[in-house]
């Protein structure tokens, strides 16, 4: 009878043990949601910086239609993202070696890499059109490549994007 009493005694002992543990795990997980939602609401209370949709008007309430005007407005906005207040100093460039040349089997290795669903520039060229005519672009590739690299400067035209801007449903709410 002495073991079934000391096994009867384990058994209660192992149960308060456990409720102890059970509660003070749920105690936890209760604080550690309450500090998410503090966080959150901190998190949400910090944020000011305004976004593109709010910035889309000129400052009286009318919201800007003229795609001229909502380029420029794009941006400015996108220029001033991540723009710094910090002064830096810039100093000359104490590389005087030049870059090396861009070879014909980086052009092929990036080309063949390029995805096909892409839309194509404001050139109408898609990436299947490029990839289709690899043999007889690369050597003209290559030798622009070589040219910016030699120049140091990048052509304006490289620059040039379409860039479509698409609402998402919550924007909708905040017209």
């Amino acid at each position: 009878m002495d073991d079934k009493g000391t096994d009867e005694a384990k058994f209660v002992e192992t149960n308060k043990t456990l409720r102890i543990r059970i509660a003070n795990y749920k105690e936890r997980k209760k604080c550690q949601t309450n500090e998410k939602k503090v966080t959150a609401e901190k998190i949400n209370q910090q944020i000011s910086t305004p976004t593109l949709f709010e910035c889309n008007s000129n400052g009286d309430g009318v919201v800007i239609s003229n795609p001229d005007d909502v380029r420029e407005m794009v941006k400015v906005f996108y220029e001033n993202l991540y723009k710094s207040s910090a002064q830096v100093v810039l100093r000359e460039s104490q590389i005087t070696d030049n870059a090396p040349e861009v070879i014909e089997t980086e052009l092929n290795y990036n080309l063949k890499r390029t995805k096909l669903s892409r839309a194509p520039g404001h050139d109408q060229v898609t990436n299947s059109m490029l990839r289709n005519s690899m043999p007889s672009i690369v050597s003209h590739l290559q030798e622009v490549f070589n040219h910016v690299m030699d120049e140091k400067q990048i052509p304006p035209a490289f620059a040039n994007s379409m860039t479509t801007l698409t609402l998402k449903k919550s924007d909708l709410g905040r017209q």
